[in-house]
């Protein structure tokens, strides 16, 4: 009890509104100070996803993955959404390139 969040967003909601998000729940993570992460990556807020009610574009994915990996802790990433397969693997590929270094 106590350390979980949920960030309700509105239909429509682009990369800023996402990383303003992400920023409250990065302090609340900074705050617990967990030794991991379990990151749940679905792409299925990306712009044009057929079940997608975000905008997000393939640079957000980017920088959200650049925030997560400044908390510098062990991370697994599993892959969960993401239905508009033209653009799935440049998506995850762009998440998954701040992880590799």
């Amino acid at each position: 009890a106590g350390y979980n969040l949920n960030i309700p967003l509105p239909p429509r909601t682009n990369g800023q509104g996402y990383l303003k998000a992400l920023d409250v729940a990065l302090e609340r993570i900074h705050s617990f100070d967990p030794w991991a992460l379990v990151i749940a990556a679905g792409f299925d807020t990306y712009d044009g996803d057929p079940i997608s009610k975000f905008d997000l574009i393939t640079a957000d994915y980017a920088e959200i993955a650049r925030r997560l990996h400044a908390l510098h802790r062990p991370t697994v990433i599993v892959q969960e959404g993401g239905y508009r397969l033209e653009t799935l693997g440049k998506n995850a590929v762009a998440f998954l390139e701040p992880f590799s270094v």
